[in-house]
């Protein structure tokens, strides 16, 4: 029975339509109008631009004016939900002539004025432009915005008093953004916190997710945290930077309810131990499950000397910036990669006194040794569902894998399901040493002995080429 897409429901068309990639997806609204009509929304309901300054304006023109399609015209803007715009790596010229940047400027506040259904908006573009939108967003009264991440650094070619003053009141969220629960504010500099504080006043019962990352000293924190005798009563996900976050006067206290803790490793530079560090109090974030850390700072906050009573349940754990998301963008290696030994020193001698069984551990490690993790395992691994293991270079993985030594760690762990390991390090430096990312058929024999051995094991992954999915009791190949 031959079947056209024209004739399946709409429900169904979206479905497929949201499982194509964005560029094959404008290839096929191409060719049949009536799959346009129906399609469109799959294309617009996410965008994620900054390729180039001429794919960032492209975007926004189209956004800032009703388009015409088939027989009528549309808002496209109003058919965004989440709206993700970054800098270009390459710094164009023309961003210094003030007459493109008044004309990107309106642009850009144009489009935010219309994305009337926005829910997540993230700004990773120069405060010259960051401080502008801003302005726009509050004045548009947007009533759906639920997320709104941005960079406010300070600017070299503007000067901060122009960049100041488009800024209005911050108190205006209150009541012209009533949906606002997450905020990001990354690199924030000093002329910007008192803005950010009171934006965070205003929405501090209600905040769910704030982020404060590569904020330019630890007094900026504290100005944008304002006063602590107020807790942030709803907050569940905090990221900050552990430079400040181990200091000995940091309000652990603000954050009774959190759930996800994430502190990005900082440079190298920045990792001396000021005379202020001191270990997390084990009395607070009593709530804590998920947590991401560098290694180094994991004793600090899962002390050994924690009372029974007083050890949390934590059931994720991301050390060294090893995360899923990282794994599949293939971005840069993290500031700091620590020797194999000292992270299982560290998963045996920390993870031993969890309040709970870990369930999902990923790490970046300089190399790796199986049997030396196998023969390490605390009893809070027992319960490990996933495990990523994101290496820069290991002698075991360049020519191929311990088949066996992974055998016998997957017996140990009768509950994973998914296993990861990132050959990003292999794959930029001497992609030729790294054999079975090329060989196919040999990751088919690994991944068929290891789904024998273990039959809890639904996910395996090489490299960040390929992934190997069991279905119907066979392993099928994704690639990325």
């Amino acid at each position: 029975m031959h079947i056209s897409l024209k004739t399946l429901p709409q429900e169904i068309l979206l479905n497929i339509g949201n499982r194509f990639r964005p560029h094959d997806l404008a290839s096929l609204l191409l060719v049949d109008t009536a799959l346009n009509d129906t399609l469109t929304e799959c294309l617009y309901i996410s965008i994620r631009i900054g390729k180039n300054f001429e794919q960032i304006i492209g975007c926004l023109s189209t956004l800032s004016t009703d388009t015409t399609i088939g027989s009528g015209t549309r808002d496209l803007a109003g058919l965004v939900r989440s709206f993700h715009i970054v800098a270009p790596r390459h710094n164009y010229p023309y961003l210094h002539q003030e007459a493109y940047i008044v004309y990107l400027q309106g642009l850009l506040g144009n489009t935010l004025r219309r994305l009337r259904n926005l829910r997540n908006l993230y700004l990773g573009v120069p405060v010259i432009f960051t401080s502008h939108a801003l302005a726009e967003l509050l004045a548009s009264e947007n009533r759906t915005l639920l997320s709104m991440h941005v960079m406010m650094s300070s600017s070299e070619n503007t000067p901060s008093r122009a960049l100041l003053e488009l800024l209005p009141s911050a108190s205006a969220p209150a009541t012209t953004i009533p949906s606002l629960v997450s905020i990001g504010v990354h690199c924030l500099a000093p002329e910007y916190a008192p803005f950010v504080g009171e934006l965070l006043a205003y929405r501090k019962e209600f905040l769910i997710e704030l982020c404060l990352l590569n904020s330019i000293n630890y007094g900026v924190v504290r100005c944008a945290l304002g006063e602590v005798s107020e807790p942030f009563s709803a907050l569940q996900k905090l990221s900050l930077n552990p430079r400040y976050f181990f200091l000995s006067d940091f309000p652990h206290s603000a954050f009774p309810l959190l759930h996800t803790l994430v502190l990005d490793s900082d440079a190298p530079e920045n990792r001396s131990t000021p005379s202020g560090y001191r270990d997390v109090p084990y009395d607070v974030y009593p709530k804590l499950e998920e947590l991401s850390c560098d290694v180094l700072d994991l004793p600090s906050i899962l002390r050994e000397d924690t009372p029974a009573a007083k050890r949390r349940n934590v059931h994720t754990l991301q050390l060294n910036e090893a995360t899923y998301d990282r794994y599949l963008e293939r971005s840069k290696l993290p500031f700091v990669t620590p020797e194999w030994d000292k992270v299982v020193r560290t998963i045996v001698d920390v993870l031993g006194p969890l309040g709970g069984p870990l369930r999902h551990l990923s790490f970046h490690a300089s190399e790796i040794n199986f049997g030396e993790l196998e023969h390490s395992i605390p009893r809070s691994l027992e319960r490990l569902e996933s495990l990523l293991i994101d290496v820069s270079e290991s002698p075991e993985l360049e020519l191929d894998v311990n088949v066996e030594s992974v055998c016998d760690l997957l017996s140990k762990l009768p509950h994973l399901h998914t296993l990861l390991f990132s050959d990003d390090a292999l794959e930029l430096v001497d992609s030729e040493h790294f054999a079975i990312a090329k060989d196919r058929d040999r990751q088919q024999e690994i991944v068929n002995i290891w789904g024998q051995r273990s039959p809890a094991l639904r996910r395996v992954a090489f490299t960040t080429v390929v992934e190997w999915i069991q279905i119907g009791g066979g392993w099928v190949p994704v690639d990325d």
